[in-house]
């Protein structure tokens, strides 16, 4: 057989690893971009304490408010909420998503603090279900309940007819392969595996993973490696102690 022929019939290697990547969907990227602003979901602070300090705020008052006053106080109560659990200089990003914090906006930053706990917990969701060994096609996942009033909602369209609005997250999800959306196992950013074999966001948690895997193979194979020796010494000291007792006698 020819060289030629020999070549043709080789797996053509980074063939095979072309047609196991995929991009991301542009509007996905948008998504886990806005979930990686904040930590993992089980880490975040209860939203409902949120809603229960703005609420104990604005009725802590002892006389009536007007508008703009009820406005700025539950404003100054979610500020007060959002810089005691991320702190500016910690989340700059989170703060330049959410915008300028005037009482004018106090229903916007709300809306915008809602989505992005929902959007982190959702795809955190998507990711650990993938890692659980009792996840099969054909299983539901579950919406966590940060993303459950987003999900979809009743609206009136100009002719004032009902109609299902979604989540804009919830169609940028469908259709997409649920396997790609995943966990860094470096660190806590959630990210779109391109290659079906990643399992790290980036270089420098790749090398980190690869640098900790050694070291985990290494130390089980250094345990072994000192426990043959250890077997392998004591046998010799037996097999010692026997020559030196059959010349004795």
């Amino acid at each position: 057989m020819s060289t030629h022929g020999i070549q043709q019939g080789r797996p053509n290697k980074a063939r095979q690893v072309l047609q196991r990547t995929k991009r991301a969907p542009d509007e996905l990227v948008k998504h886990i971009e806005l979930a990686n602003l904040i930590p993992p979901a089980s880490e975040l602070p209860d939203y409902n304490k949120l809603n229960e300090e703005v609420l104990d705020t604005l009725t802590s008052q002892g006389t009536p408010l007007d508008a703009d006053a009820w406005h700025a106080q539950s404003l100054g109560a979610e500020i007060k909420f959002l810089h005691r659990h991320f702190p500016p200089e910690k989340f700059p990003q989170f703060y330049k998503y959410i915008g300028p914090l005037h009482s004018s906006r106090e229903r916007e930053i709300h809306d915008r603090v809602r989505n992005l706990f929902g959007t982190r917990a959702l795809l955190d969701a998507i990711a650990g279900a993938q890692t659980n060994k009792g996840a099969s096609p054909g299983k539901e996942i579950e919406i966590p309940y940060q993303a459950t009033p987003m999900s979809v909602a009743l609206a009136l369209d100009g002719e004032g007819k009902l109609k299902v609005e979604r989540w804009p997250l919830l169609n940028a999800l469908v259709g997409v392969e649920a396997n790609r959306i995943r966990r860094c196992s470096e660190c806590p950013r959630i990210f779109w595996a391109g290659r079906i074999d990643k399992h790290a966001c980036n270089d420098k948690c790749v090398n980190r993973r690869n640098v900790r895997l050694w070291r985990e193979h290494y130390a089980e194979r250094y345990k072994l490696q000192r426990v043959r020796k250890a077997n392998a010494a004591e046998s010799t000291g037996i097999n010692s102690r026997n020559k030196t007792r059959r010349k004795s006698k």
